[in-house]
């Protein structure tokens, strides 16, 4: 063998060892594992877009006044009312004896109109557990100037009457 091929074969051989070597110590990760945020997005990395159009429609949501006609306790019940599953409102005493009370709750929440916007539900706070007096959906109506509408909630042997506003905001 000549010089020149012995030098070669060194190099190779150098070379080949080298290469296990940072493979083995890890210091070598293959392309894909390095791979990072997109740089060429027209967006830039980590952003979604979300759908192309106007920005979702918003109604606000007043429960204006809440009135037992019939408790589910013998004369008192501790009630307190929930949109969308959390708790707006109460516990606070409500008798068909003392007349309505003025919640005077109000919410902005998304959906197009027709849509349903919130479930609104009322409890009686009991210490054995809570006794559901009524569940209503409320949907968007569009209107800008607000529709007055009352809901009854009539379970667990109680009755009540909500009055509300739902009215577009944007």
């Amino acid at each position: 063998m000549s010089m020149n091929t012995r030098a070669r074969w060194r190099s190779a051989l150098l070379g080949l060892f080298t290469l296990l070597a940072l493979l083995c110590a890890g210091a070598v990760a293959a392309p894909a594992a390095s791979a990072g945020p997109c740089q060429t997005c027209p967006e830039g990395p980590g952003t979604d877009p979300g759908p192309p159009g106007p920005p979702p429609t918003i109604h606000r949501l007043t429960i204006r006044v809440l009135t037992p006609l019939q408790n589910q306790d013998a004369v008192v019940d501790q009630v307190y009312i929930k949109i969308n599953g959390q708790k707006v409102w109460g516990p606070f005493e409500a008798s068909y004896l003392s007349g309505p009370e003025y919640p005077n709750v109000a919410r902005g929440l998304p959906g197009a109109v027709g849509s349903t916007i919130a479930d609104v539900e009322v409890w009686d706070d009991d210490d054995f557990g809570d006794d559901r007096i009524g569940l209503a959906h409320v949907k968007a109506n569009g209107s800008t100037a607000g529709v007055n509408s009352q809901l009854i909630f009539a379970e667990s042997g109680a009755t009540y009457t909500m009055d509300i506003t739902v009215q577009r905001i944007s």
